[in-house]
């Protein structure tokens, strides 16, 4: 069996990995994504475009997230998002009965077909690995139109107690040159929601620090999200002015 605390952190480590189609935490590189090209054609145009983005990192798709994490803590299990529904969980519901429990699978479509899964990590926070421009993130469950949840069979859950593991910083930074404040996003792109405004002066811990988009993962007093890096000047950096690039 999966340790709820294990599978959790599994999730979290992955977050500012990237997406390509067909992986499930393999390193992208150009090779890799014209042999994913080749098996899926109709995903070739963004396997070969916009996803050479992420080359040199680990990537996922949003079932390979969890056939990742069942490789690493018990053993591979093939399946995408209708498959997990269907017979990876031993119980599922529609989201507004999910249990406020960490490892509980999220999902969006019908009981038919799911597109897309994602974990809930506890807290009211999910990590999913969301499309090609935007890797994996951990924004709040009530910010996706999530519409049914799961308990994996392979999972032994530990109730509501907390069992988020906490990243550590790869280092601290200033928010600068800004009039008011920096918004703090559930992804890295500006049209996603904001969670709350880093104010001139705050400090944030870097998590990741180059998530695409010129943006960095950051905690801001114990809250997760995503910031522009060109705003953040890093605190230990003696002779540079700041990570901007």
């Amino acid at each position: 069996m999966i340790k709820t605390r294990d599978l959790v952190q599994y999730a979290l480590q992955a977050v500012g990995g990237g997406y390509l189609w067909g992986s499930d935490g393999q390193t992208s590189t150009l090779k890799f994504r014209q042999e994913l090209a080749q098996r899926a054609p109709d995903q070739a145009g963004n396997l070969l475009g916009v996803c050479a983005k992420w080359d040199g990192k680990p990537c996922w798709d949003c079932s390979g997230l969890f056939r990742g994490a069942w490789r690493k803590l018990m053993a591979y299990k093939s399946g995408g998002a209708t498959t997990i529904f269907k017979t990876w969980c031993t119980e599922t519901g529609p989201i507004g009965t999910m249990p406020d429990e960490p490892g509980i699978a999220v999902f969006k479509g019908t009981t038919a077909s799911m597109s897309h899964i994602g974990l809930h990590v506890g807290e009211g926070m999910v990590v999913d690995a969301r499309g090609s421009a935007t890797g994996v993130v951990r924004g709040p469950l009530t910010g996706y139109a999530w519409t049914h949840w799961g308990r994996l069979k392979d999972v032994a859950y530990e109730g509501s107690a907390p069992t988020t593991v906490t990243p550590e910083p790869l280092y601290q930074a200033e928010v600068v040159n800004v009039n008011i404040g920096l918004n703090l996003r559930t992804s890295p792109v500006n049209a996603t929601n904001t969670i709350l405004l880093i104010p001139k002066g705050g400090v944030v811990d870097v998590l990741q620090d180059n998530c695409g988009n010129g943006f960095a993962y950051v905690r801001y007093f114990g809250t997760l999200g995503y910031c522009t890096r060109s705003y953040l000047m890093r605190l230990d950096a003696e002779d540079e002015p700041g990570i901007d690039e």
